[in-house]
């Protein structure tokens, strides 16, 4: 798993949460999440996909060209009309 966030506390006080899903890499601010451009490229070579309310982590699954993506969106998300047909609601 990779967990993209830009709060960087949020996975310190939350880290071994994340760490029962065995392998987890955590791109943050302190860790790699630093450049907009690189750090949206690397996000759109995933096959799998949950987002939260963000446009750039939409724009990621958006852009990715796997063939079977799968992408998982909160219901929480601001403007629903913008998910694509086959993206899941959660």
């Amino acid at each position: 798993f990779y967990v993209f966030t830009s709060n960087d506390d949020f996975i310190e006080r939350n880290e071994s949460c994340f760490r029962e899903l065995g392998d987890v890499k955590f791109i943050t601010v302190k860790n790699g999440f630093k450049d907009p451009e690189s750090t949206l490229w690397l996000m759109s070579k995933f096959r799998y996909y949950i987002i939260t309310n963000s446009s750039f982590y939409w724009w990621a699954a958006f852009l990715s060209n796997e063939d079977k993506k799968v992408v998982h969106v909160s219901k929480n998300f601001l403007n629903q009309d913008i998910f694509m047909q086959d993206w899941v609601l959660f």
